[in-house]
């Protein structure tokens, strides 16, 4: 089942060390565009429409809308907009409800460890409002940098395909990992 408690997307924005998660607003839609229409980002997302055309901008903020499923949040450093971090609903992973988290960054904010700081941000405030889910993220396997981040924030190989074609599944480590990995694997056999 793929409910998440309806409360849970409003209540995700939060703050790390140098950056802050808040939902995007119309105001951020320029930003957005510029980001976001990026021949490096537009491969590895696979919802996103390239060219990313400033109504492209306004339709993905506009996902935020009470009761959606998802929520995407702008990362800002100082004020600025340098990427987004997004989570939604997935399919449950054994028995357990799923979420799913993604992201990409501006051009000249790659590098800096922002991606690795506000992924950690995104999933302790994940584990704080809902510790029964388990946090899963899907990667091509051609995108090593993501896959590097992501085992740096405590991601795991699941061994087995994600749902978009041509994605694996990774699934956040911690306590029980082993016994959701089993029960995922019984599900598959």
């Amino acid at each position: 089942m793929r409910e998440v408690a309806s409360a849970l997307w409003p209540a995700l924005a939060c703050t790390t060390p140098r950056l802050v998660l808040r939902p995007l607003s119309a105001a951020d839609a320029p930003a957005l565009r510029a980001i976001t229409d990026d021949p490096a980002v537009a491969p590895f997302v696979s919802f996103l429409p390239h060219p990313f055309g400033i109504d492209d901008a306004h339709a993905l903020i506009a996902r935020n809308h009470a009761g959606a499923q998802e929520r995407f949040l702008g990362i800002f450093r100082d004020g600025a907009l340098i990427g987004v971090i997004g989570a939604h609903a997935h399919a449950p992973v054994g028995e357990r409800p799923a979420i799913e988290i993604g992201y990409w960054l501006a051009a000249d904010a790659r590098g800096a460890g922002h991606a690795r700081e506000a992924a950690r941000g995104l999933v302790a405030r994940l584990r704080a409002l809902a510790p029964e889910a388990a946090v899963v993220a899907e990667v091509a396997p051609e995108n090593a940098a993501s896959r590097r981040l992501l085992g740096d924030v405590g991601f795991v190989e699941a061994g087995m395909a994600g749902e978009r074609p041509g994605r694996g599944l990774m699934v956040l480590g911690g306590p029980g990992l082993e016994e959701r990995k089993s029960r995922v694997d019984e599900d598959h056999h």
